[in-house]
């Protein structure tokens, strides 16, 4: 009798650790780490304002500059990158909601360098998809860039799982969200690496 309970023991024991084990294998997900994804050189190849490039450095008009986009998917900025003809310690880039016209966030980016990317590496900013975005930088030194025949860019553009919807800017230093939009060129050379988090 006390061998017949030691083996219904056991038997329930294995039973109880295999459904224990088999439940926490069914309960642990993959999880996916999305690589980032920086949209501006896709931008300027798909439009055509990678043909032709001038630098203004001490423009009397200070720009605020850049383009709208949205995400495909949810996501989330983690760092932003901006280069110029000209050395600025203080350089402002602002990521505004396009809805509500105001900045969801403000970041001074030291470039170091004339002609030579900077990059920030920034507290990470979750934006939801299909919500529309616009980052621009305030500055008056930009390069400005067209395509060689002058003719607009056709949008919106896609890049990856970010949507360009339109180039974006404004005029002064006052922090103001940018009302104009100009469909042949692009003045900046601000941008941001997305990452996707869905």
């Amino acid at each position: 009798m006390n061998k017949i309970k030691s083996i219904f023991i056991v038997l329930v024991f294995s039973i109880f650790t295999f459904s224990c084990s088999k439940d926490d294998d069914t309960l642990v997900l993959p999880v996916i780490e999305y690589a980032e994804e920086n949209p501006l050189n896709g931008y300027l190849e798909t439009s055509g304002y990678n043909q032709d490039q001038v630098s203004s450095i001490d423009n009397p008009s200070i720009v605020e500059a850049g383009f709208s986009f949205k995400p495909v998917f949810n996501g989330k900025i983690n760092s932003l990158k901006a280069w110029i003809p000209a050395s600025n310690n203080s350089l402002r880039v602002t990521i505004w909601d396009n809805e509500t016209q105001t900045a969801i966030r403000t970041e001074i980016v030291n470039v170091t360098s004339a002609n030579v990317p900077s990059i920030k590496t920034i507290e990470p900013l979750f934006l939801l998809k299909n919500k529309e975005y616009t980052i621009t930088m305030n500055s008056n030194d930009y390069y400005i860039k067209t395509k060689t025949d002058g003719t607009a860019a056709e949008y919106p553009i896609a890049v990856g799982n970010i949507v360009i919807t339109s180039y974006r800017e404004g005029y002064g230093a006052a922090q103001t969200f940018p009302q104009g939009t100009q469909p042949d060129y692009y003045n900046g050379n601000c941008s941001f690496s997305f990452q996707r988090t869905e």
